[in-house]
């Protein structure tokens, strides 16, 4: 593999290489190498984006839920009268719901409710889990 001095170099190199990536994925590595490991457990994983969505819908008619995500792509829903649960990644929730649905959303990082279109779509991210109720305005 080479000299002392050659080994020594690769390993500075691979030590800098990794600090670029960790800095990267947007962490301040100081330069304790050995403190890295601790910052690398923290990085979010696959599954760290996984959340459960639970929707219940009240309604006598069926709504359509579209979900998608970088990692699962597009995915289509109908959630008919009573509840419905699925566990999603990290991505973009559309809800297709008839224009005189009450909603009610836990979880979601921003108040979402008074954003249904008027021809009743509602389109928001989310990054937690989420609990949504759908019942007739008045309800």
């Amino acid at each position: 593999m080479g000299t002392t001095t050659e080994k020594l170099q690769k390993l500075l190199d691979t030590k800098n290489k990794i600090k670029t990536s960790l800095q990267n994925k947007g962490l301040s590595p100081t330069n304790v190498y050995s403190e890295w490991p601790d910052l690398i457990d923290s990085i979010a994983t696959f599954e760290d984006s996984v959340h459960e969505v639970t929707v219940t819908n009240k309604l006598e008619k069926a709504i359509e839920i579209w979900s998608y995500s970088g990692i699962t792509g597009f995915r289509k829903d109908t959630v008919d009268s009573g509840a419905w649960s699925d566990s999603l990644h990290d991505g973009l929730l559309v809800l297709n719901l008839p224009t005189n649905a009450k909603l009610s959303i836990v979880g979601a990082k921003q108040d979402v409710t008074d954003r249904v279109s008027d021809a009743g779509v509602l389109c928001f991210g989310f990054t937690e889990t989420l609990t949504i109720m759908v019942a007739e305005d008045g309800e």
